[in-house]
């Protein structure tokens, strides 16, 4: 019996803590999460829940290796260039890299909250419903925004987004680097992912 009480508390807790504010994000940082959300995503229809790197295909490009490699100017033809825009080598201590190899490493699946964002929020299951009556959905689906410092106290900002539209086609994924300048996020980058 006791056994059975620890492991409903266990369960409970589990399900008290998913989707809460993850403990890297300070009240600053969460609020410019959901600023970069709501740039990104104006409007139009989101996914309710995030994507994080538990996934083998996420692990793969949602890393530090993957951004410095692959980021690109966003200007027509910049996307096609050969050459990184930026070495983020440059624009990062060694500590910073290795607080964002971290935060890259350990992106978890998060339930936005509706009230925090413009687009309109979709469920998983909703989703399905929708794609089972062969309705016609345009949606997006983000990680959660990773928040860091760089040199000179500039903060970056990135979002990785699959769009999908369906049921007629495979996502396409970017990621999307944002910084902030006195006070306002603009977009620094874009990292393909696929098309």
């Amino acid at each position: 019996m006791k056994n059975i009480l620890w492991t409903l508390v266990l369960c409970l807790f589990g399900l008290v803590s998913y989707g809460q504010d993850k403990t890297y994000y300070s009240a600053e940082d969460l609020a410019d999460a959901y600023e970069i959300i709501n740039i990104k995503y104006p409007e139009g229809l989101l996914r309710d829940t995030t994507i994080g790197t538990a996934n083998e295909f996420n692990r793969t490009f949602l890393s530090y290796a993957w951004l410095n490699e692959n980021n690109r100017e966003l200007i027509p033809g910049g996307v096609l260039m050969v050459v990184p825009y930026v070495d983020f080598d440059t624009l990062l201590t060694k500590k910073q890299k290795d607080e964002l190899t971290l935060k890259f490493e350990s992106v978890s699946e998060f339930a936005l909250k509706q009230d925090k964002i413009n687009a309109k929020t979709i469920s998983k299951l909703d989703i399905k419903k929708r794609i089972d009556a062969e309705d016609r959905i345009c949606y997006g689906v983000v990680s959660f925004p990773i928040i860091q410092e760089g040199k000179d106290g500039i903060m970056y900002g990135i979002i990785y987004e699959m769009s999908r539209i369906c049921p007629v086609s495979d996502p396409g994924s970017n990621m999307h680097v944002y910084r902030k300048i006195k006070g306002k996020w603009e977009y620094f980058s874009i990292v393909n992912v696929s098309v």
